[in-house]
């Protein structure tokens, strides 16, 4: 008696609702992000404006350098490549390659072969965009391209 009853779509609908204003997770059109912290922690390295001053003064370097002697499957050579990649992402936001995408998600504890599912992920969520013109695919000299991560720019950095 008195009792409102929902059906299930509407009752997981309110839930959705309520999840969504608390924060429990992400809504971005059909995408929903189940946890918060791991976007932030992925989407944090590519929107951070402090490593344009990183890279320019050099002072990454040798976070780079200690990136490179950390990882048992990088040369000394990488360190080069590294860097090039690191100008190429702060001036013209170019995601080109499996290395820059480690180094910049080194604190955020994704397994590489999740790489292509987060890539996925930004680019239907507008983050990221594959650039229309070959400017942007020919930015980085040394790239060392993957399958999982196929040229793309981040949304922040798109030309006019």
């Amino acid at each position: 008696r008195g009792l409102a009853t929902l059906s299930l779509g509407s009752a997981s609908q309110h839930a959705m609702e309520l999840w969504d204003a608390q924060g429990m997770f992400l809504r971005h059109h059909d995408l929903v992000f189940l946890q918060p912290a791991l976007i932030t922690n992925i989407i944090r390295p590519l929107v951070d404006r402090g490593l344009v001053s990183e890279v320019e003064s050099r002072s990454i370097v040798k976070d780079v350098v200690a990136f490179v002697k950390a990882s048992l499957e990088l040369e000394h050579t990488d360190v080069d490549k590294l860097y090039d990649e690191l100008q190429a992402f702060v001036k013209f936001g170019i995601i080109s390659s499996e290395l820059l995408l480690s180094f910049l998600w080194r604190h955020a504890n994704l397994a590489k072969e999740h790489y292509s599912q987060i890539i996925a992920m930004l680019a239907a969520s507008g983050v990221i965009f594959r650039p229309e013109s070959d400017a942007a695919v020919t930015a980085v000299p040394s790239q060392s391209s993957c399958a999982a991560c196929p040229t793309y720019q981040i949304r922040a950095f798109e030309q006019k």
